[in-house]
């Protein structure tokens, strides 16, 4: 018999039966409807993607379970009822959780905390609270609480807030912070034997977390401690947002591809060779024993997941994994949609909230399109290749080309279009998710994802032999390694479009797109094939394509601005403005805050994608991080294409951040009045600068002007930071008069989130505000003077964004 054409069996088709997913797909389903129930759909993330989870996991169920033949399913529909019965019941009576439903009582929030705690900045830790969770977190010092604790939170805790956009009430909760001095513990752990035996693992994390922090290179020592243990606090400043801005992100996470190449790289190795030497002792012993390398690979691979910070990827990557490992040896085959079933079953019965989570989401489709359709549409892109990826043996001059040279070749190639293709079927997949919950997608990060996969093979693979026995030239590979990873990403962080903003549009929709799209990479070529192709596109350019109308929060409004707009966003005690008008570019100015965060994710970034801007202008008051913190978030996702700024005073000026490629038209102003636009235009925008002083007193301050159609004319100040001498250069000016002329103004943003200064009544005086801003977190002091003049004050911290129109 001839063995040489054996071949191992493929995976079951798409439509094999899966019953564990299934069931999956059933309790998801009844745990979306729960939450519908409870009154949890506004303010979560069901509201932004679970939706398409649900529609995606509901149309795969209903394929799993289409009857062979023609009738009709009964019993696997009355199980699948039952089950999504069970999982909206247990989802309606948990209801809202109590640390989000409320401020802080006069006594303080009790909390209590559940599974291991996941890494923080340096000395502290991030627990979950109740059954909620990643929804509400609690960010304590280490050491003080531990897994299964009932404590209280006292209520002179600090509880920080998110910055709003427009239409926004109310920021997302931000994890608590309180000091170890505001925890007291109720109740112990009910099980302190497991607290005992967590101790030496997470020990050993601390340990290798501060063996991967040794490593001389920052960049390397941060990316180690990441990749290895779960660990991204330690990442050098923007080196996250550049795997978010090139679409990597998910290569940061601790998941399936990182428990995967540990367990092909360290712990199948490791099981052999501790099976090997087991067997050669016992034989020597006289005892005949073969322990299973399989079922000591699966007990290293979830001993693997304390050591990376008991994450919910990688949790479920390991019980997935284990399962596929010890199902052989039981007499199964191991499928890899039920796999992906169990641990999805798994993770909602232990908290039925779980498919409410985007995290879980993007995790869960981007794997069951790996399993159901990435085989196919590898196999059609590389029979769309050019000899099927294959090099010739000869050349056409008729010389014979190295065969290692030819095999080397041929896998380059082929492992290019075969990562690039599940890159294309990963993000088909999750793009609802992605384009919902976040507001941008990077398409380099279709091709940025296979490029960066060998260097983080060699750091994850090397890193491990690195920190068992340390050795130089594991070092310096090390060190290689990471500057090749991190020079990849920032050449794809080069291309336009990397990442590209997204805007607002119906969630439904965005699924019925994707799910067309896998249905045409999954199966072969064909008419309908085609027309789910064509269909697919059609309905993402439309969803692309700017529409009239749009949603900002809670105010629907035309797209396109027909006046004047002036948005000053709730930033505490910071300033962002956002200044539009018709056939004008968008303006922003400043973006940063001193209490508030999430300035440019939780505010900017929703603002400017509801608005659908086109072309941005950035302009800088002066660089303390209260107001330019997150303009580099800002300017890498809305490249402008002219930035106004004063000369820098900090060691690391915002510039550098905003320009690293020189491709945009900078404007440092000298004392006096810059006109930035030119005269023609309908919007005239001038920049106000004092002089150089040193501190609050150098900022600078912007003069919005716009005439109407029927020639009326408006006027908008909009003040930084210099509230004394700074202030008075501007209003006293030189021998040609005033450098800020004249009012009356429509309105006016406060210098210095509204202080009491010497100069606020000469600037009121000579400006004459018909309606005044502030943006702060709590009344100014310039509100009594306000008052007394009565010029209207409207308080961002108070009453929340203003959109202001004439």
């Amino acid at each position: 018999m001839d063995l040489s054409d054996r071949r191992a069996p493929e995976l079951p088709a798409v439509r094999a039966p899966a019953p564990a997913l299934a069931a999956a797909g059933a309790l998801a389903v009844g745990s979306a409807m729960g939450a519908v129930v409870a009154g949890r759909a506004e303010g979560t993330p069901l509201e932004a993607g679970a939706a398409a989870f649900v529609a995606l996991l509901g149309l795969v169920a209903a394929w799993t379970f289409a009857p062979r033949k023609r009738r009709f399913p009964s019993r696997a529909v009355l199980v699948g009822l039952a089950l999504a019965a069970l999982a909206a019941a247990r989802v309606a009576a948990a209801g809202v959780p109590a640390v989000e439903s409320a401020g802080p009582g006069p006594a303080g929030d009790v909390v209590s905390t559940r599974r291991a705690p996941r890494g923080g900045a340096r000395g502290t830790e991030s627990w979950d609270l109740g059954p909620t969770g990643e929804v509400a977190t609690l960010r304590a010092p280490a050491g003080v609480l531990r897994a299964a604790e009932v404590a209280r939170v006292l209520a002179s805790a600090e509880r920080p807030a998110r910055a709003r956009g427009i239409g926004e009430t109310a920021g997302r909760p931000l994890p608590r912070r309180p000091r170890a001095d505001e925890i007291v513990r109720i109740a112990p752990s009910p099980s302190p034997h497991r607290a005992s035996r967590d101790r030496p693992l997470a020990s050993l994390r601390e340990a290798g977390i501060e063996r991967c922090l040794a490593h001389p290179e920052r960049a390397t020592a941060g990316l180690l401690a990441a990749l290895l243990f779960g660990a991204p606090a330690h990442l050098p400043s923007g080196t996250a947002d550049l795997f978010t801005r090139t679409g990597t992100r998910h290569l940061l996470a601790l998941s399936g591809f990182h428990v995967g190449l540990l367990g092909v790289l360290i712990a199948l190795p490791l099981a052999r060779l501790g099976c090997a030497l087991f067997a050669l002792g016992a034989g020597l012993a006289g005892i005949r024993a073969r322990p299973d390398p399989a079922l000591a690979t699966a007990m290293l691979a979830l001993l693997f997941v304390p050591l990376a910070g008991s994450g919910a990827p990688a949790t479920r990557a390991a019980i997935a994994l284990s399962l596929a490992l010890i199902a052989p040896r039981a007499g199964r085959r191991p499928h890899g949609a039920n796999l992906l079933g169990v641990a999805l079953a798994i993770e909602i019965a232990l908290d039925p909230r779980a498919p409410l989570r985007p995290g879980l989401q993007l995790s869960y489709l981007a794997t069951l399109a790996l399993v159901l359709a990435a085989p196919r549409a590898c196999r059609r892109a590389l029979q769309a290749l050019p000899n099927a990826g294959r090099v010739r043996r000869t050349s056409r001059s008729g010389r014979v080309r190295p065969a290692l040279a030819r095999a080397l070749t041929e896998r380059a190639i082929q492992g290019l279009a075969i990562g690039v293709t599940t890159s294309v079927v990963a993000s088909a997949a999750t793009l609802p998710i992605v384009w919902a919950c976040f507001g941008e997608w990077s398409p380099v990060g279709l091709v940025a994802t296979p490029l960066a996969t060998a260097p983080l093979v060699v750091l994850v693979g090397v890193g491990w032999l690195w920190l068992v026995a340390p050795f130089a030239l594991g070092e310096q590979t090390l060190a290689l390694a990471s500057s090749t990873l991190l020079g990849t990403l920032r050449l794809a962080d080069a291309v336009p479009g990397s990442p590209l903003a997204l805007p607002d549009r119906p969630i439904l929709a965005l699924a019925a797109g994707s799910t067309l799209m896998l249905v045409a990479l999954a199966h072969p070529s064909g008419r309908a094939v085609g027309i789910s192709r064509r269909a697919g596109a059609g309905v993402f350019a439309a969803l692309l394509a700017p529409w009239p109308f749009g949603a900002a929060g809670t105010i629907v409004r035309p797209v396109r601005p027909r006046t004047l707009e002036v948005h000053v966003l709730d930033v505490g005690d910071g300033t962002c403005a956002i200044v539009r008008a018709p056939r004008s570019p968008t303006w922003i100015l400043d973006a940063g805050s001193r209490d508030r965060m999430g300035v440019g994710v939780d505010a900017v970034g929703p603002t400017l994608r509801s608005l659908e801007v086109g072309r941005t202008r950035l302009a800088l008051s002066h660089d303390h991080a209260d107001h330019a913190r997150d303009l580099p978030w800002t300017a890498r996702r809305w490249p402008p294409d002219l930035w106004v700024g004063p000369r820098p005073t900090t060691r690391e000026p915002v510039e550098v951040f905003v320009d690293p490629l020189n491709r945009v038209r900078r404007v440092q102003p000298d004392p006096g009045v810059v006109r930035l636009t030119e005269p023609s235009a309908p919007l005239d925008v001038r920049a106000v600068w004092g002089g150089d002083f040193p501190g609050n007193e150098g900022s600078a301050l912007l003069d919005v002007r716009w005439r109407s159609a029927d020639g009326r004319a408006f006027r908008a100040v909009l003040s930084g930071d210099a509230e004394a001498h700074g202030l008075a250069a501007m209003l006293l000016g030189d021998e040609d008069g005033p450098w800020l002329d004249a009012g009356p103004v429509d309105l006016l943003l406060l210098p210095h989130h509204g202080s009491d200064s010497p100069e606020l009544g000469p600037l009121l005086d000579h400006l004459r505000p018909r309606a005044a801003v502030v943006s702060a977190s709590a009344p100014p002091p310039a509100a009594g003077e306000l008052a007394r003049r009565g010029i209207p004050l409207h308080t961002t911290g108070r009453s929340g964004t203003l959109f202001w129109t004439p």
